[in-house]
């Protein structure tokens, strides 16, 4: 890394937040730790992926980035990039925190169970009758990425906006990450077999 990149974007440059547009164009941007967290929530609103920089070759290409801006509305602005530099970050994978309707990254195919017309849950149950009926505590199937599958996660908090905020339910250790309702399935409301 230059002198000239270290004084620009320093160690505290811990987040890059990177996708591609409705047309497929490529987007990318830095945050440094004091807006990670309003960062990748962003990154749910606008459907692009979060990589949280760990090495040194993740640095490097972090360094030739523009810095990425948080807005009021909770969304970011993530320039463009060209597409070298786009694939050099798509290269390390990242956490999808979201996905456009439509859009060339698209989270999962067709939610699990989400028309199977199941008996849904009663009021004291953790999980909700329909996604528009979530709230904190409940159980929902929410998809880890194209080929990771659909994993239990718990609502965490609702937004008025339908982003949900959630953490997965069997590994409590990794960070929270955001869904749109429309990008969440019901778990079926069926009786355990003994």
């Amino acid at each position: 890394m230059s002198a000239g990149a270290e004084a620009k974007f320093g160690p505290e440059s811990t987040v890059v937040v990177f996708g591609l547009d409705e047309a497929g164009k490529p987007h990318a941007s830095v945050f440094g730790a004091a807006d990670a967290q309003v960062a990748e929530k962003a990154a749910g609103l606008m459907g692009m992926r979060v990589l949280r920089l760990k090495t040194d070759q993740q640095r490097a290409i972090a360094a030739k980035l523009p810095r990425g801006r948080v807005f009021g509305s909770g969304k970011a602005l993530v320039p463009f990039v060209a597409k070298r530099l786009y694939e050099s970050l798509a290269g390390f994978g990242g956490a999808e925190v979201g996905a456009q309707p439509g859009g060339p990254e698209p989270a999962c195919a067709a939610a699990p169970g989400q028309d199977s017309g199941m008996p849904r849950g009663d009021g004291d149950s953790k999980l909700p009758a329909s996604v528009d009926d979530l709230e904190a505590g409940h159980v929902v199937l929410a998809c880890e990425g194209p080929a990771l599958g659909w994993y239990e996660a718990i609502v965490i908090k609702v937004d008025d906006d339908d982003l949900v905020t959630l953490k997965w339910r069997d590994f409590p250790r990794h960070p929270v990450f955001a869904r749109r309702r429309w990008q969440l399935a019901l778990l079926p409301d069926v009786p355990a077999v003994a």
